[in-house]
């Protein structure tokens, strides 16, 4: 990409994303919830998340289905009055398939898609920074320690969340406040309904989180996300994705 090609990616991006801030200065602000009083459970169901988090979903495999429980969950933690910012920088987003995890197909859902991993590392920082009640769900590609520095300043600065999908060894450390690991379990494949299953483990935590693992049930029926036993000390929750439309 030439320079006068990327010039204009960059005013592009930079233009949707001051479109994306003014749309959201309705928007109440994000809940302000102390690490130390998180459960695992609120974390999973979207229930008043701390502000500025980075939330990192790593899968146990390439079919270990994290990018889509990370979704569901992405979806299910929108805020009153906020939006969901899809960062895709491959183009493989599919509206159907997220409308059927509870994904909003209306004016709360933006879709950004940079083109390279400079411009996606921009677009990033750029999004979570606004300071209004934003969810961003997407792909980080590999970063330096100054990158994810800013990141995450940048996360704290806005109060939104980041549900970060990593594109690098799960060995490289990052600045995500919470590492979650995914995966997968024997689906239910009853009729009326399709229930998908995967077992999800805390890796690290900033602060503590009460429950460190829990089996997490998605039904395409009802697009609930719901805990069916904790494995650690913590309490079931059930709840409905609040993105669903309806």
């Amino acid at each position: 990409m030439d320079r006068v090609a990327k010039r204009d990616v960059i005013h592009q991006l930079r233009e949707r994303t001051r479109q994306v801030e003014s749309a959201f200065r309705a928007g109440e602000s994000p809940v302000d919830r102390p690490a130390e009083h998180l459960d695992l459970s609120e974390l999973l169901t979207g229930r008043r998340l701390p502000r500025g988090w980075l939330i990192e979903w790593q899968g146990s495999g390439e079919e270990s289905g994290a990018e889509t429980l990370a979704l569901a969950a992405a979806a299910a933690a929108i805020p009153q009055g906020g939006r969901l910012v899809i960062v895709d920088p491959t183009g493989e987003f599919y509206p159907p398939g997220a409308a059927s995890l509870g994904v909003p197909m209306d004016e709360r859902v933006v879709v950004l898609r940079p083109g390279d991993s400079q411009a996606t590392w921009w677009v990033w920082e750029q999004v979570l920074r606004c300071e209004l009640p934003i969810v961003v769900w997407g792909h980080v590609p590999p970063g330096n320690e100054r990158q994810w520095v800013r990141l995450r300043w940048a996360a704290q600065r806005g109060g939104g969340w980041g549900f970060l999908l990593p594109t690098f060894p799960p060995a490289v450390s990052t600045k995500a406040d919470v590492r979650l690991l995914v995966r997968p379990l024997p689906s239910r494949r009853s009729p009326p309904c399709w229930e998908r299953r995967w077992q999800v483990e805390v890796l690290s935590a900033r602060g503590s989180i009460h429950g460190k693992a829990a089996d997490v049930v998605l039904s395409h029926e009802t697009n609930p996300l719901r805990l069916v036993a904790e494995l650690a000390h913590s309490t079931a929750g059930v709840v409905s994705p609040r993105g669903k439309t309806g």
